[in-house]
């Protein structure tokens, strides 16, 4: 989070509120790296920022949603920082 610009990180700030300040939801993500990668929204977001495992750890740029999983296509560890709300340009179905 600290490599974030003071425009994102403000933008998720407002996003976290009624807590005044950014929290954190770090949960086991029934959405996998593929569900988000079907989505053309987020697939343009995505940046690997590092890898655990040799497995990428993935940052998809202005969502605030950080993941990791050991497979493509199953549950993995998922980090919002946007935390009560929804990241910012969630799809709504």
């Amino acid at each position: 989070m600290s490599s974030l610009s003071d425009e994102e990180f403000t933008e998720f700030e407002l996003c976290s509120q009624p807590h005044e300040n950014i929290s954190d939801l770090v949960l086991v993500d029934e959405v996998s790296i593929s569900d988000m990668l079907s989505s053309p929204y987020y697939r343009t977001k995505l940046n690997v920022i590092g890898y655990i495992d040799h497995k990428p750890v993935i940052y998809y740029n202005e969502a605030g949603i950080y993941q990791w999983s050991d497979t493509l296509d199953k549950e993995c560890l998922t980090y919002w920082i946007s935390y009560p709300n929804s990241p910012p340009g969630w799809e709504i179905k």
